[in-house]
C-alpha cells in the first residue's frame, strides 16, 4: 500500500492516451484518495495473491464459498470478485481497477489452479472501449494459462 503520488522502486509509469495519441504521463495522478492508485503490485505478487486465496491458505472453505456465490443485488458479482464464464473451463473469477493511465485486470479459477493478470499501463481517457478490449485479451491468456 503506498498512497502518495510518488511510488516508491521500480514501477511502470501510465499514461492517459488522448483522442489524437498523445500521451499524458498520469503516474503521479492519485486524485487523493488512498485506493486510487494506493495499492502498489505486480502480475507475479498478484497472480501468487489470486492462487492463495483462491486454494485456501488465506481464507476458510465458508468464506471462500460466500466469496464465490454472486449477490442477489448484483447478479454477477460476489463478495468483491465478479463471477463469469470463462469460455473454456467454466466459471472464472476475477475484478478489474483503473484509473488514469492504468488498468488492471485479473482471471482465477475456483481453486486457484489457473491466473492470468493482464496489467495496462496506457488507456484512452474519452471512452472504455479499451476496457472491454482488454477483458478479451484477459480472456484468451486465461485460456492459453
Amino acid at each position: 500500500y503506498d498512497p502518495h503520488s510518488d511510488i516508491a522502486g521500480d514501477h511502470a509509469r501510465g499514461y492517459r492516451v488522448a483522442d489524437d495519441g498523445t500521451l499524458t504521463d498520469t503516474t503521479r495522478w492519485t486524485l487523493g484518495l488512498g485506493a486510487d492508485g494506493g495499492i502498489v503490485s505486480n502480475a507475479i505478487d498478484e497472480a501468487s495473491f489470486l492462487t492463495a486465496l483462491m486454494s485456501g491458505r488465506l481464507l476458510g472453505e465458508r468464506s471462500r464459498k460466500a466469496l464465490k456465490t454472486p449477490s442477489a443485488v448484483s447478479g454477477d458479482y460476489g463478495l468483491g470478485i465478479g463471477v463469469s464464464d470463462s469460455g473454456c473451463t467454466g466459471p472464472v473469477y476475477g475484478h478489474n481497477g483503473g484509473g488514469d493511465g492504468y488498468e488492471t485486470n485479473v482471471y482465477v479459477s475456483g481453486d486457484g489452479s489457473r491466473v492470468a493478470v493482464l496489467l495496462l499501463n496506457g488507456r484512452k481517457a474519452s471512452s472504455a472501449a479499451g476496457d472491454w478490449l482488454a477483458l478479451a485479451a484477459l480472456r484468451e491468456l486465461y485460456c492459453a494459462a
